[in-house]
């Protein structure tokens, strides 16, 4: 596994580490008996790393990462109750980081990337993303910190600035 890391991307490899740590848990815990209450560190790891695995699940809500690691909603949101983000915010804000990588390395639609990374509403995805990071998806920042706008979302012949309307 270790060789194979080098073919990642930083992003792929920091997915597949935290697969990998949960498979192996989950395998020694199943082997060991292991029925001690989890640490709230050790379990919010494991939480973070079953989400980071599962952010193009467009189901992917608190329930069901709460269901999936045996506590209730409630003990799921205590234990992020001191970090900055909540879960939802958490699983919101990677799909946010992950659509704006894939915008910014692949040559497609906004509303592709959106669907891929979970998100059903491509308007609600867009200012969504605005509202993040300021800029509407389809803007590209330039080397200079300049942004350049190619919105692959827009029509042919509809520029937005009043031409066509």
């Amino acid at each position: 596994m270790t060789r194979s890391l080098d073919g990642f991307r930083a992003h792929e490899a920091q997915r597949s580490a935290a697969a990998v740590i949960e498979l192996t848990a989950v395998a020694l815990a199943s082997r060991l008996g292991d029925i001690r209450p989890v640490d709230d560190d050790v379990l919010r790891t494991r939480v973070v790393g079953f989400i980071e695995a599962r952010l193009s699940d467009r189901d992917l809500t608190p329930a069901k990462v709460a269901a999936a690691h045996h506590v209730s909603e409630r003990r799921l949101h205590k234990l992020f109750q001191d970090q900055p983000l909540t879960v939802a915010a958490l699983i919101r804000r990677r799909r946010l980081e992950r659509c704006r990588a894939d915008l910014a390395r692949r040559n497609t639609t906004v509303a592709a990337v959106a669907a891929s990374w979970g998100f059903a509403d491509p308007a609600h995805f867009s200012r969504l993303f605005k509202a993040t990071y300021g800029h509407s998806p389809g803007a590209r920042v330039s080397n200079n910190g300049a942004l350049i706008v190619n919105d692959p979302l827009a029509e042919p012949g509809k520029h937005g600035c009043g031409e066509n309307e």
